[in-house]
């Protein structure tokens, strides 16, 4: 399922988003379509139905910790792929290393890249230390490859 990113203004009146400013997202789901609308903190509050998932935030000031660029690249090209469970382990060390934030705690997990706002529709999957295991020695091989 695609998400769309962060715009880069608000919805309602157009006022650039820009680092350091407070925005609350909105997600809408209508069949397997999202639909996500940004906005200042000056029009959400005029916003008279809320419904949907929403979360308030901010724009981070500091410049965006160096990608692990590897972890990155293969994130990517698995995530268009149906190996939920190597999604998940990857977003959950994505997220550990402040690459990624959890903004949606339920299912679908709803993971966002703080810098450009990109969104990340992921499945949350039970990992017990064997599989964890498996999963690190696949993802050593699949370092190997590229």
């Amino acid at each position: 399922m695609e998400v769309p990113a962060r715009a880069r203004v608000c919805c309602i009146d157009e006022i650039s988003l820009v680092p350091g400013s407070f925005y609350v997202s909105q997600l809408q789901w209508d069949n397997d379509v999202c639909c996500r609308k940004d906005y200042c903190k000056k029009c959400w509050e005029q916003v008279e139905v809320k419904r949907g998932t929403f979360w308030h935030a901010r724009i981070a000031l500091k410049p965006p910790p160096k990608p692990d660029r590897a972890v990155w690249t293969l994130f990517e090209r698995l995530y268009v792929s149906e190996r939920k469970d190597l999604i998940y382990f990857l977003a959950l060390y994505l997220e550990r290393k402040k690459q990624l934030t959890c903004r949606v705690k339920k299912e679908p997990l709803v993971y966002e890249e703080p810098y450009s706002g990109k969104l990340f529709s992921i499945f949350p999957v039970a990992l017990n230390e064997e599989d964890r295991k498996a999963l690190r020695a696949e993802l050593i091989k699949l370092f190997a490859q590229t």
